[in-house]
């Protein structure tokens, strides 16, 4: 598992305890350290952050990026 990985994997453990803010940065870092080789994982990577914004009062957010 790279950092890459975890990064995104505790970002995305953060998300299911409600804890955006900080998830939403390691999922960032985690996409900025991924090589362009693996663009298929930072497009699952990009669906957890979409899928966090969902809920919220302003979901046009998900499709910011």
């Amino acid at each position: 598992m790279s950092q890459a990985d975890l990064a995104v994997d505790s970002g995305q453990a953060l998300l299911d305890l409600g804890e955006t803010r900080q998830a939403h940065q390691l999922i960032s870092e985690g996409q900025a350290l991924l090589p362009t080789s693996r663009d298929k994982t930072s497009g699952v990577f990009l669906t957890y952050q979409a899928a966090s914004h969902i809920p919220s009062p302003v979901p046009s957010a998900a499709s910011s990026r």
